[in-house]
């Protein structure tokens, strides 16, 4: 590997937004090799610190799996978890399953609305026959009960 890559706790803490303990704690646990020495700080290659803080995540999307944690610790994450979802939510990085439903139905209703004039403009101004009306009237109620249906999903 080249020697850009190799990086101090530190600095591998500030790239990856995470605490210099934290990195410190999971290349210890993940065994990475030292890549080197810089004054007092051992170097560590990027790819296999990436890999040891963000790689393996299981179904939480974290690199830990809480139900493998001491009571005492399981607590303390799922306390900072909660304060992370808090941030998030007030930096609007994260937003609530009822505003994005709400947004999606404020968007879907005026294309509905407009959907459901189609049939009387097309038998209107385009002498589309009644039949081929039937027709459109009839996919315009699909679409408008698929679009319904993922909204209620959301």
């Amino acid at each position: 590997m080249s020697t850009d890559h190799k990086y101090n706790i530190s600095n591998i803490a500030e790239m990856l937004g995470f605490g210099r303990d934290t990195v410190r704690k999971r290349i210890k646990a993940a065994g990475l090799p030292k890549a080197g020495r810089e004054g007092n700080a051992d170097l560590y290659y990027l790819k296999d610190a990436a890999v040891a803080l963000l790689g393996n995540t299981g179904s939480t999307g974290s690199a830990v799996d809480p139900n493998k944690m001491k009571p005492g610790d399981r607590r303390a994450w799922y306390q900072s978890e909660n304060e992370r979802l808090k941030f998030e939510l007030e930096t609007s990085v994260l937003c609530l399953a009822e505003e994005v439903r709400t947004q999606f139905s404020n968007l879907a209703k005026p294309m509905i609305a407009e959907l459901e004039i189609l049939p009387d403009i097309l038998e209107r101004d385009c002498g589309l026959s009644p039949d081929a009306v039937s027709m459109v009237q009839s996919k315009i109620d699909d679409l408008r009960n698929n679009i319904a249906q993922a909204v209620e999903n959301l």
